[in-house]
Order: structure tokens, then sequence, then C-alpha cells
């Protein structure tokens, strides 16, 4: 009896944890879609430029950096992975021909359609830019 409870009130904790960790299937559904945006930058002198994000409902991330289609040559084109907490969206990706990593903290909105935030490098969350993405 002893041992029933005890898995009883383990398995109610790591489904308790899980409800506030982990993304729901709905929103899940909601957040994968092509993305079109732009973001702004102080690399090389300030400038606004495209990006164009899928979003893979297997965690997955292709970012099409500089263009409004999923059109980009490699040079241009990133790959990496997503997590989603509530409406807060974290990503990280690395460029196909460069040795560069990027990394994505935004806050969705209610209705799943727009997400703003901030981009870095190198580990940082922050830095290297804001953004702004829209869902259609």
């Amino acid at each position: 009896m002893k041992k029933v409870t005890i898995a009883f009130f383990l398995g109610s904790f790591l489904l308790i944890s899980c409800k506030k960790d982990c993304a729901k299937p709905d929103d899940i559904t909601k957040i994968s879609a092509t993305w079109v945006g732009k973001y702004s930058t102080t690399d090389g002198g300030a400038q606004t430029i495209d990006q164009t994000w899928e979003i893979k409902s297997n965690g997955e991330i292709i970012v099409h950096d500089g263009y409004t289609s999923p059109t980009a040559p490699d040079a241009n084109k990133a790959k990496g992975t997503w997590t989603l907490n509530g409406t807060k969206f974290r990503a990280t990706y690395k460029f196909l021909t460069l040795n560069l990593n990027r990394y994505i903290d935004a806050t969705l909105s209610a209705d799943f359609k727009t997400m703003t935030g901030n981009r870095g490098q190198d580990g940082i969350f922050t830095g290297n830019g804001n953004f702004t993405m829209t869902r259609p």
C-alpha cells in the first residue's frame, strides 16, 4: 500500500510539473507555421532586415535571413530548435554556412499571431537586436 501511495504522489507531481513547463498540443499547432517579419540589428551598422521563420511542430526552426519567403540560399539559412512555455518563445539556431549562433527570446500575443522580442548570440538572448514576427 505504501508503494502504491508513493507511486501515486510521484506520478501526480510529474503530471503537474509537465503541465506548467510543457507546451500544450493546441499551442504547438498555433505556433507551427511560417512567420514573416523584420529584425533590427546593430551588426555592421544599424539596419532593418526581412526574415522568415518556419516553425515546425517537431521543435525545429528554419530561419531565412533577409527573405520574406522560405527561398533563402544556404548562406542565408539557419536551422535550430525552439521551446514554448505559455506565451514565452525561445529558439537557438546556427547558420548552415557560417559558424554563427543566434538566440531568440520572444513573447507571443494572446492570439498567437504576433511575437516580439530580442535576438542575441553566443549563449546570450539579448544584445544583438530586436524583432517583430507575424503569422498569417
